[in-house]
């Protein structure tokens, strides 16, 4: 019999095949730890890497009589966690369930009926003190700051927990609970090592007009020290055999103290035996720094760039210019780092003409890889406001999850969702059907290991270009 049973939905609607890339679920694990510690049993299922059918589910629970099923919910799974929580209901009546949401406002738009219990935001102390209601019975629901739930089929909520100030004070994930060795990157990162991710900091005090995840954390950034971020990678590389690694961070660049003195501190410990790469802003990057993430065996790293055009730069708030981003790819690549950049198209004011800026920049940089999406507003945030305010955006929600993938239908003041598929589909066949991109990523390649992710890139990004193309028709 389990304590705490956290599971985690699939990704897409199939659930019948494992996923082709799939990062472990740090957050998840941190919980898992944080509930470890306080003494509880606690086992983890993730359906990404290890697929199951409801028959196999119906016999997990009955085989884990957890007292509490935990698992976390967003816009695009909605109807997917509603189908396994209706489950746990029918075949296990004394298990309470427990969904994380993101924030207060999710869940006031979204009646959850098929659930006991809502944690909002960072659960690391409410999951805990949860338990200890639940099934120590040692405190009261309405004691627990961030929880949220039904009295008398009326929502009661809480007040909200403060973030965790400091996370060295939080323990490494549970990285034992998952199927370490089914975890795998994104084709074009793949290198046949043993693979997995870490988050050293959580948020992002910058205040671009798009991003949820600065509005989520107050728009703060909190750090692990460098010296507990290394024990991590130690831990990870002498446990587990960890030999490449992802810095999930939001932005892994914005103290460039801290960044220096990790980079020092791999270079010492593994010298080449770990390769890892990261993200960050293109205004925080500089020479010094390239070069130290080089010398520290970083073999990539990717930057937000957004928009190809200055007045769109200022409109989002990036807080970056055009000749920063220049530099920031430049000096990426004179130290030999695979350079990746995200890109975005579908801001209210958009017409053509700008995302043909935006394509046009994106072809000019030396890149080795270019994701172009779609503006996906998250509510909370400035340009979800202006959307909605503008009357742009077309289909949320199940819709959302459903028809669109992992993309809200968004109209521009110019442009309907149908043609910025269709811009979007024109910015990958221009980006990487050029043969001079295909002949860059060889005379790039200062190695056999460079060489094949830079295959792996070209190859993935046709692949990209054939589901565009699939998704195209299927709007019509």
């Amino acid at each position: 019999m389990t304590d705490v049973l956290l599971f985690i939905p699939r990704y897409k609607w199939n659930d019948s095949k494992k996923a082709d890339s799939c990062y472990p679920p740090i957050g998840v694990a941190i919980l898992a730890s944080n509930l470890e510690k306080n003494s509880y049993s606690v086992s983890i299922r993730d359906a990404n890497v290890e697929p199951i059918s409801e028959k196999e589910f119906i016999g997990l629970i009955k085989k884990e009589k957890p007292s509490l099923f935990g698992l976390s919910i967003s816009d695009a799974n909605i109807p997917d966690v509603k189908r396994w929580c209706l489950l746990v209901k029918k075949i296990s009546a004394h298990t309470k369930i427990v969904i994380g949401c993101r924030d207060k406002l999710f869940l006031k738009n979204n009646f959850l009926s098929f659930a006991d219990y809502f944690v909002i935001g960072e659960a690391e102390e409410t999951i805990v003190e949860l338990s200890d209601c639940i099934i120590k019975r040692t405190c009261s629901l309405k004691s627990i700051n961030g929880l949220a739930y039904f009295e008398k089929n009326v929502l009661v909520m809480n007040s909200l927990r403060k973030k965790v100030s400091n996370l060295n004070k939080l323990p490494f994930p549970a990285y034992h609970l998952l199927s370490m060795n089914l975890y795998k990157p994104y084709a074009i990162n793949h290198l046949g090592k043993r693979f997995t991710a870490i988050i050293s900091s959580r948020g992002c005090a910058f205040k671009c007009s798009f991003c949820s995840i600065a509005v989520a954390n107050s728009h703060t950034w909190r750090p692990l020290s460098a010296a507990n971020t290394i024990a991590l990678v130690e831990y990870l590389h002498a446990k587990h055999g960890i030999t490449h690694i992802h810095f999930q961070d939001d932005e892994f660049l914005i103290d460039s103290k801290r960044a220096a003195k990790i980079c020092t501190l791999m270079r010492s410990k593994f010298d080449k035996e770990i390769v890892w790469e990261c993200r960050g802003r293109a205004a925080n990057m500089s020479e010094t720094l390239a070069s130290l993430l080089a010398s520290a065996n970083c073999i990539a790293i990717t930057f937000g760039i957004e928009l190809g055009y200055q007045e769109g730069l200022d409109k989002i708030k990036k807080q970056t210019t055009i000749k920063q981003i220049e530099k920031a790819v430049e000096v990426s690549r004179e130290n030999h780092l695979q350079t990746k950049a995200g890109f975005m198209l579908g801001f209210p004011w958009e017409t053509k003409e700008d995302v043909q800026k935006t394509i046009d920049f994106a072809k000019k940089l030396p890149l080795d890889f270019a994701g172009f999406t779609i503006l996906i507003p998250f509510e909370g945030t400035e340009m979800y406001a202006l959307l909605k305010k503008e009357r742009l955006i077309v289909s949320s929600g199940d819709t959302f999850s459903k028809k669109n993938g992992f993309e809200f239908s968004v109209n521009t003041k110019f442009l309907s969702y149908r043609e910025l598929v269709k811009l979007k589909l024109r910015a990958q066949k221009q980006f990487y059907l050029r043969p001079t991109y295909f002949l860059s990523l060889f005379f790039r390649s200062h190695n056999l290991l460079m060489l094949k992710r830079c295959l792996k890139t070209y190859f993935y990004s046709i692949k990209a270009i054939i589901w565009t193309s699939s998704k195209l028709f299927r709007t019509q």
